[in-house]
This record gives structure tokens, sequence and C-alpha cells, in this order.
């Protein structure tokens, strides 16, 4: 999908507040190394406690902006296929094993699990929302 984008739009903001495309995909390859962390620790320890993170400052504190989106496609591309081999060999009773997040509460693997995909289908969507509106920008 991040190839279909013009490559000039890739680092360009649609406005101040909102965040370019690379920058989407920064904090999906960002997400998707806490939900590394989270699956794992989910499998192997008793009820861990997850913390949430404040994506805003990951996004300025990391310069997301100065990244490449090559390396962070990749990063976040890696790191999907061996959660999703990791995942696909887990006993079905590994699926009910739970942690507690401190915004959320307890969520069982599965709970997890189903929210990191609606996460990067919600960003995903974002990405092609932003791809057309900046592209809208170029044809005006």
């Amino acid at each position: 999908m991040v190839s279909a984008v013009v490559p000039g739009n890739i680092g360009r903001r649609p406005d101040a507040t909102r965040w370019s495309v690379l920058e989407v995909v920064c904090h999906l390859a960002d997400a998707e190394l806490l939900a590394s962390v989270r699956i794992r620790r989910t499998i192997t320890q008793d009820r861990p406690k997850f913390w949430g993170y404040k994506q805003e400052q990951w996004t300025e504190l990391l310069e997301s902006r100065r990244r490449r989106i090559e390396t962070v496609s990749a990063r976040f591309a890696m790191l999907r296929r061996e959660n999703a081999e990791l995942l696909a060999d887990l006993a079905d009773e590994g699926w009910s094993q739970s942690g507690t997040h401190d915004e959320y509460g307890t969520l069982s693997l599965r709970q997890l699990i189903e929210d990191y995909i609606a996460h990067t289908a919600n960003h995903l969507d974002q990405i092609k929302r932003i791809a057309a509106e900046l592209d809208s920008q170029n044809n005006d």
C-alpha cells in the first residue's frame, strides 16, 4: 500500500496537526514491536502487566519524520510475520492466557491480537485517506 503513495508525499503531513504516511507507518512498526513483547509475555508469564505509551511522544522524540520508509516498513513486516508464525503454532489453550493492561484491564491473548488487527486496519485506512488528500492537494 505504501508503495502506491507518491514518493514526495511519504513524509508530508496533510496539515500541521496530523501525521504523515511515514509517521503512521513508524507508529505501526512501534506498535508491532510492543505487540511482540506483549505476546511473548502473555504466553510465558502468569498474567503479566502491560502499560500504554504516549504515541505522540514516541513519534516526536524518536524523530519518526527522519526515518526511512523502507526500513520502517521492513521492520513492521518482519515483526508481523514472526508474530504470526509464533501464534500459528500456539496451542488452543494459549489463546485464553491473559495479561492486565493499565488502561484496558484484563485482556486475553486472543483479545490482544484482535485489537492489533483492528489497530492496523484503522491505520491502513488512515494511510489511504492521507494519500488521497495529498494527491488532491497536489492536483489543485
